[in-house]
């Protein structure tokens, strides 16, 4: 009977002891690697092969040496093509200060790399490892490409890579991240179909599948130069990021354009950027565009489908240019179906079983170079489209009475406490999230539990965590998010005099602030050039 209890008692404290490593390893089971599709811009190389005398990106260049080289001849032939109405020679000294430092790096007219350069590397045969430090359970492997090819060429390199990592692994399944152009990639990946039953999740991060304006723009020649735009851009660069270190000179800066935007004189200024704008952008665009990163069809992945037509008859509008290019042709409108695609074939994948979740930004001005740029974004993407479809007034404004009276109850609950985005209209509402004044080039290290979150989780949605709702912000100073909670300090009515006095104070209180500093001598006048956009 003692050894009959004995036996007894040791199984029941072997299985008391077993059974939370038995739930332990079967929440390990749902924690897969994660196959990070990072954006552009690592380092590339001559060769294929990655050493410092080889290296074609980042390029090597003092541009400030540059500037001051070419800014007096550039300065004169203006002048000469304002005063004759040719600016061809302006154009050239452009396009001769600007195409040689892309020599190395621009493709062939095929859009494929010259010389055999790339990025050094090759995911199906040389090393990789998984970063544990990361954050993400189940670690997380950066998938490496040449960021200049055609999304296409490298989503299928990314579905053998999967097929490696599952295999050596020996994991059934994997998650996939794409951020920016990678989640061009990882949508070329998704509309190819292949493998994706080795596929568990997928995170769009700020993906630029939709387009952005500034590509757009700059490759179209449609370039809109807006005065509140540039008022707001010039805020952020002064202020924010601090171009001008002295905060006497920031608060003065940023206070006459706000004065000068106020009085409608503002737009004197960009009226004449926009006139010599206008009068050289069918010479030196499409020049600089193939010879630079035009010569990319990642970038022509990044141009919108509303500026597309536009920016293929400017660039190759010739029979000889169609011909001379029809390989880099043909990769733009590859993509370009992808694009039209892009909704449906996510709506069928999420439909088959692959949970996806999408993550966008906002609250930052957007780049004052195009008819977005006065909306909602990143500093770089407009959050309309890196969340596929989410609905905004214009960047500094909230949601007028009226909009929040045309919204349902079930549609209010997807607006972000700030009156800022509106969710509701996106592709996935319920599986869309929002990170409040993080720019576009950043990939903060508390946004990783927050992908974590949904990745360990079945059928996590907005409404899943008070810790990671729907929208949620970024510290200024430090790396840490928090759910955003209701409106931003108000700001004075446009037109109203509450704003006419604002403007006036803010303007007066600079340039006393200014001539106090500037008798005392105490004015720092050094540029910040490291912003780390």
């Amino acid at each position: 009977m003692k050894k009959i209890i004995s036996i007894t008692l040791a199984l029941v404290m072997l299985f008391a002891m077993s059974a939370p490593m038995m739930n332990a390893f079967a929440a390990d089971a749902n924690k897969y690697i994660t196959i990070y599709v990072e954006g552009y811009g690592h380092p590339l190389y001559k060769n294929n092969v990655p050493t410092e005398e080889n290296r074609i990106y980042d390029i090597d260049a003092d541009v400030g040496a540059i500037v001051s080289e070419v800014l007096k001849p550039c300065l004169e032939k203006l002048a000469f093509g304002i005063l004759t109405d040719n600016y061809d020679a302006y154009c050239d000294e452009l396009y001769n200060a600007m195409a040689p430092l892309y020599a190395d790096l621009k493709l062939d007219p095929s859009g494929e790399a010259l010389d055999g350069s790339g990025w050094g590397g090759d995911m199906l045969t040389g090393y990789y490892y998984v970063n544990y430090g990361k954050g993400l359970s189940g670690g997380r492997i950066t998938f490496e490409y040449d960021w200049r090819l055609a999304p296409e060429h490298n989503a299928e390199i990314l579905e053998k890579f999967i097929d490696r990592v599952c295999r050596e692994k020996g994991v059934a399944k994997v998650n996939v991240l794409g951020r920016c152009l990678g989640g061009n990639i990882v949508n070329a990946y998704l509309e190819n179909g292949k493998n994706l039953n080795k596929v568990n999740k997928v995170i769009m991060y700020i993906p630029s599948t939709m387009g952005i304006s500034t590509v757009g723009a700059a490759f179209s020649g449609n370039i809109v130069v807006q005065d509140k735009a540039v008022d707001n851009f010039v805020d952020l660069l002064v202020n924010d990021m601090a171009l001008i270190s002295d905060p006497t000179m920031q608060s003065l800066i940023t206070a006459t354009v706000s004065l000068l935007d106020y009085a409608k004189t503002l737009g004197l200024g960009t009226d004449a950027l926009m006139f010599i704008v206008n009068k050289v952008k069918g010479n030196i665009i499409p020049r600089l565009v193939r010879d630079t990163y035009g010569s990319f069809p990642s970038f022509w992945s990044m141009c919108p489908e509303e500026y597309l037509d536009d920016a293929l008859a400017l660039c190759y509008g010739t029979e000889e240019l169609k011909a001379e290019y029809a390989g880099t042709i043909e990769k733009i409108n590859s993509f370009r179906e992808i694009r039209k695609n892009a909704y449906n074939r996510m709506e069928e994948v999420k439909a088959n079983g692959i949970d996806i979740m999408v993550l966008s930004k906002y609250n930052l001005p957007n780049l004052p170079f195009s008819v977005d740029g006065t909306a909602q974004s990143d500093m770089m993407a407009e959050t309309y489209r890196t969340s596929f479809g989410s609905t905004s007034p214009e960047f500094g404004k909230t949601f007028t009475e009226s909009y929040l009276a045309s919204k349902t109850e079930a549609e209010k609950k997807f607006i972000s406490p700030d009156l800022k985005v509106d969710a509701s209209t996106c592709l996935f509402p319920e599986k869309t999230w929002f990170i409040k004044n993080s720019a576009h080039s950043k990939f903060p290290d508390s946004v990783d539990a927050l992908m974590d979150a949904f990745l360990c989780n079945d059928d996590f949605t907005v409404f899943s965590s008070e810790a990671y709702p729907q929208y949620m912000e970024l510290a200024a100073d430090e790396d840490k998010i928090s759910p955003v909670t209701g409106l931003d300090d108000p700001v004075p009515e446009e037109g109203s005099n509450a704003e006419r006095f604002s403007i006036f104070v803010r303007f007066m209180t600079a340039i006393m602030n200014f001539i106090t500093k500037l008798f005392k001598g105490n004015l720092n006048l050094n540029l910040n050039l490291n912003l780390g956009v």
